[in-house]
């Protein structure tokens, strides 16, 4: 029943999940984002990537993900 639904929808013009390339912003997001831009020697500050997952609190995907945003974001 629900493949039948969503098949019917797709059908009707709905979209399905989220849109592609859509990034959700967070409060947390931002706040951590604005540590490492401050912190990280990638962007001319004295910690290293460990010391700065410490300081954040971070996870090492999420730490890696929100690096790999800013390094594009300035690019």
């Amino acid at each position: 029943r629900t493949k039948e639904g969503l098949v019917t929808a797709k059908l009707a013009g709905k979209q399905i999940g989220r849109k592609q390339g859509v990034e959700v912003v967070t409060k947390k997001s931002l706040e951590k984002k604005q540590i490492i831009l401050k912190h990280s020697k990638e962007f001319n500050g004295s910690l290293n990537d460990a010391e700065v997952m410490a300081l954040t609190g971070l996870s090492r995907n999420t730490f890696y993900k929100y690096k790999r945003q800013l390094k594009d974001s300035i690019k």
